[in-house]
Formats: structure tokens, C-alpha cells, sequence
């Protein structure tokens, strides 16, 4: 999660343009009489206060043990202090323009210029338009004010804020060690059962130097076989992490950096007709960048399937290898009829029983080796395809947000 003092920095922000949007429009609005755009006005400054006065009580309570908490709170108390002061000077001023303009007989149309060149109707009350704006003006040097607050609070928290993707991908890939860890159990359980079995089969035979030997030996071949996986596994796991954790590392950077520049586009933007627009449009779910997660873990959690794959191949290789290397029980039956040298040619084949065996068991390390590359390769790829995704995603959206303060399209 965010620091909670931007979101409800963010959302003070876009109620507070609400108003200046709404103020603006008044003046502009020329269906209006000046009473009934004064009246508008007021009512929209008071339910605005009331959404601030919100937010500042929000604040204090979301943000108390907050490291940004005690800036924003006193940040936001001070900006609804001068929101409610220049509410008093508007009304004040209102009261004194309706005491006027009722001591005064002068006609209602000379209020409004109905000879402009397009035909339209524009309020012309300079009196009017002078208080609106004041007050626009006012209220919008306290808006600028909270985005250097919000862009401080980001900028701060840039290295906090490796929130969604950090947690995510901490997660995962705490998924994916167990699950490493759980397919080197299961291999050196399958190649222990292997070397139980062998064992056990060929335990009914006569003891001899050739037998002993290969016994040693094929236990030697299970123990490398075991630690050559073992390895491997762990490889796999570090390149896992050493592909998530940078490229997570850069999508939280772009990110950080996209806001600030959307925050330093809206801090020197000369009109302010469409902020609120742009900011719901793109500061609110810009954050939100949960797709950015998904992608990343999508890089990522399809691989569990391929650890299960090997565990589940290996299944019916180890237990042909169990068969294939205790063959030489099959002399119990052959060489029934008591030949020595019929037993004497199973003895001396077990050295080169050993070799086969070796090499089965090293092309199937290979095997597992390339399907682990083939996971490794595939992750820092999507990875990284990740990071250009969002490195675009920030582009385009900066573009958008620079053309929605411009011309109020959210295209």
C-alpha cells in the first residue's frame, strides 16, 4: 500500500479543484444571473468545506503513526483554514456586491453584453467576475501548494513505495523457494528409493569384490546425482530472484518518476479548467498499477507447473533406473543350474552396468539443467518485457495527462 497521507492528499486535491472548477464555470456560464451564480457558488463552497473538513479528520486518524502523518495533517488543517477563510472573504464579499447592486438602479441587462460576435450571452459584470476569480485564485495557490506536498510525500516514499511490487513479488517468490525446496525432497527421496531398491535387489546374491564394488559406487552416483539437482535447484531459484527483484526494482522507479512528472506537469500548467479531470482520469490510477504486478508475476508463477513437470517425470525414470541397475538379479534365474561361469559374467558386467548407469544419470542432469535454463530464460525475459511495458505505459501516460491538462481529453 501507499502512504496514506498521498491518497488523502490526492483526494483533498481533486475536491478543492471541484470547487475551482465549479467557480470558474460560474463566471463563464452566461444562462446565469449573477444572483444565481453567487447562490451556486455558495452552495458548492459548502458542501466542499464539508468534504474537506472530512478528509482532515480522515487524515488524523489514517495517518497518525505515519511517518508523513503530522506534515500532511498540518498541511491539509492549514489548507482547509485558508479554503474556509477565503470562503468568509467570498461571502463577505457577496453581501457587500448584493447591497450595492441593490441600492443602485441599474437595469439587469446592463449585466450582460448580448453583442458579442459569436451571438452568445456572457456575464459582463466586472464586479462579479472580479470576486470569482479572486477566489479562484486563492483557492488555487492552495492546490498548488498540496502538490508540492503530494510530490514530496511520493518522492519521500519512492523507496517505501516498492510496495505493490515488493509484497508481490516477496510473496512469490517465497512460493517459489518452497516449491524449490519441495523438488529437491522429492528427487532425493526418488533417488534414495532408487539406491534402497537397487540394495534390496541385489542383497539376494552372493557377496562378492565386483558386487561390493558397485554397490559403493552406485551409492556414490545417487549422492552426486542428488547434489548435482540440488544445485541446479538452487541456480534456478537465485536467477529467479536475481530477475524479479532488479526488474521489480525499475518498475518501481518508472513508476515513481512517471507521478512526479505528472505532478511537475500539473504544478507549472498555466489553466486549471481540466486538473480535476486529469487527476481522476490518471494521478488516481496510476498508482494502481496492479497490472504491472500481475505481469511480473506472471513471469513467474507459470513456472511452479515446471518444477512439478520434473518431479512428476522423474517418477518413472528413477523407477526404470531401479530396474535397469539391479539387473543382475536376474542370475538367480539364469543361472540356476549352478554354472559359475554363468554367475562369473553377470559379476564382471556390473563395471560396465556402473557406466551405464553414470551416464544415464548425467544425461538426465543435463536434462533437468536445460529445462531449468530454459525456466531461467523465460522469466528474465518476461521480466524485463515487464519493465519496457511499463517504461511505455509511463511515457504514454505522461503524454496523455500533458494533452487532458491541455485540452481536457482523457483519449
Amino acid at each position: 500500500m501507499l502512504d496514506p497521507a498521498f491518497y488523502v492528499t490526492t483526494d483533498f486535491i481533486l475536491r478543492l479543484n471541484e470547487l475551482i472548477k465549479h467557480l470558474a464555470m460560474y463566471t463563464l456560464d452566461s444562462t446565469l444571473e449573477s444572483q444565481e451564480a453567487f447562490d451556486r457558488a455558495g452552495s458548492m463552497w459548502n458542501q466542499t468545506e464539508a468534504k474537506l473538513e472530512d478528509l482532515v479528520t480522515r487524515s488524523r486518524a489514517t495517518t497518525a503513526n505515519n511517518r508523513n502523518g503530522n506534515l500532511t495533517n498540518l498541511a491539509l488543517h492549514t489548507a482547509l483554514e485558508a479554503v474556509q477563510s477565503e470562503k468568509s472573504n467570498f461571502l463577505k464579499q457577496m453581501a457587500n456586491y448584493n447591497h450595492s447592486k441593490a441600492t443602485t438602479e441599474i437595469d439587469a441587462i446592463s449585466f450582460i453584453d448580448r453583442t458579442t460576435q459569436d451571438g452568445e450571452l456572457v456575464l459582463s459584470d466586472p464586479d462579479m467576475a472580479l470576486i470569482i476569480h479572486s477566489s479562484v485564485h486563492e483557492l488555487t495557490t492552495v492546490s498548488m501548494g498540496l502538490l508540492h506536498l503530494l510530490e514530496d510525500i511520493t518522492i519521500s516514499n519512492r523507496q517505501a513505495r516498492a510496495n505493490p511490487t515488493q509484497s508481490s513479488v516477496e510473496k512469490f517468490l517465497a512460493v517459489f523457494k518452497r516449491a524449490i525446496v519441495d523438488t529437491k525432497l522429492n528427487f532425493q527421496t526418488q533417488a534414495n528409493r532408487v539406491l534402497r531398491r537397487v540394495r534390496a535387489h541385489l542383497s539376494t546374491l552372493d557377496g562378492t569384490p565386483e558386487l561390493g564394488h558397485y554397490l559403493k559406487c552406485y551409492a556414490d552416483l545417487i549422492t552426486m546425482f542428488k547434489k548435482d539437482v540440488n544445485k541446479l535447484l538452487y541456480m534456478t531459484y537465485r536467477s529467479v530472484e536475481m530477475s524479479l527483484n532488479p526488474y521489480r526494482t525499475r518498475i518501481d522507479e518508472e513508476l515513481s518518476m512517471g507521478i512526479s512528472d505528472q505532478l511537475n506537469a500539473a504544478g507549472m500548467s498555466n489553466g486549471h479548467a481540466f486538473l480535476y479531470l486529469c487527476f481522476k482520469r490518471y494521478v488516481f490510477p496510476y498508482y494502481d498499477q496492479s497490472l504491472a504486478v500481475a505481469k511480473l508475476l506472471h513471469c513467474g508463477e507459470p513456472e511452479l507447473k515446471t518444477l512439478e513437470y520434473l518431479v512428476t517425470i522423474a517418477i518413472p525414470i528413477l523407477e526404470r533406473a531401479a530396474i535397469s541397475d539391479s539387473s543382475a538379479v536376474q542370475m538367480n534365474v539364469i543361472c540356476a543350474s549352478g554354472s559359475a561361469e554363468c554367475r562369473n559374467n553377470y559379476y564382471m558386467s556390473l563395471s560396465d552396468q556402473l557406466d551405464a548407469g553414470r551416464e544415464r544419470f548425467q544425461s538426465y542432469v543435463h536434462f533437468i539443467e536445460l529445462e531449468l535454463l530454459a525456466l531461467s530464460h523465460r522469466v528474465d525475459v518476461c521480466a524485463y518485457s515487464t519493465v519496457l511495458d511499463v517504461e511505455n505505459y509511463v511515457e504514454v501516460i505522461k503524454a496523455k495527462f500533458q494533452s487532458c491538462l491541455d485540452t481536457g481529453s482523457v483519449n
